[in-house]
């Protein structure tokens, strides 16, 4: 669990924790003060952003984002904080994250699911448990999941059975090289298009996360093609 203890007191702690039950970036900042408040409060734009897609879903409205960071800047570590946050408030939510590899979307599951299971996110939504009968790293689901909480795979992967009310694509590029080979982008521009798309459900919303390295890439297309309503 994480110490805060050292930079805020226990009442700014506990206001934030109370707020963070509605709030994205109080829970953000109440799950781990040093990193978000005081190392990457560039983040709270970020945060805004999302939480933003959270308020218009609720309406029945589609607010698409595109999130675009270098690396080690903290996107992935605020969107796997997200993905959990949608599963606390929005319980019957089923978040779908794509990335370039399996074995990254492993680790980015493993990664959310541990903050679900955390005695951090407990002290905010103490109600949401992991369910006993589904909780591996492909799919997991919690004990409000209609169908599944969390899935999704890696690029070229198969994605089966599903059907996202969120829908994030998180650094569908592995590298500068892979995102400058033409021939690569439109495998991963046809792997979106066939696979991560027929995966949304009716007012599915997009979060696009990754690090830009061509204009031509799977955010300079959503942009390009009127689907990103705000850029970070």
């Amino acid at each position: 669990m994480q110490d805060n203890s050292e930079y805020i007191s226990k009442e700014v702690e506990t206001l934030l924790r109370i707020a963070g039950r509605q709030n994205f970036w109080a829970f953000c900042c109440f799950y781990d003060y040093e990193f978000f408040a005081i190392k990457r409060r560039f983040l709270k734009d970020v945060a805004i952003a999302l939480q933003k897609v959270v308020k218009k879903k609720k309406k029945g409205e589609i607010y698409n984002i595109a999130i675009s960071m270098p690396p080690r800047s903290g996107k992935s570590y605020i969107t796997s904080l997200f993905c959990a946050w949608v599963l606390g408030v929005i319980k019957d939510s089923s978040v779908m994250r794509n990335t370039c590899t399996a074995y990254l979307y492993e680790k980015l599951s493993y990664d959310t699911r541990a903050v679900v299971q955390s005695d951090r996110y407990r002290l905010v939504f103490p109600e949401v448990e992991l369910s006993a009968d589904k909780k591996g790293v492909r799919g997991w689901n919690t004990c409000y999941a209609k169908q599944v909480s969390y899935f999704g795979g890696g690029v070229d992967g198969t994605i089966i059975g599903f059907g996202a009310t969120f829908a994030i694509s998180d650094d569908l590029f592995k590298s500068y090289q892979d995102a400058m080979s033409e021939i690569n982008r439109e495998s991963v521009h046809s792997w979106k298009q066939s696979a991560h798309n027929s995966r949304k459900e009716k007012n599915c919303p997009e979060i696009y996360v990754g690090t830009r390295w061509v204009e031509d890439d799977v955010i300079g297309r959503a942009i390009e093609n009127g689907k990103v309503h705000e850029v970070l």
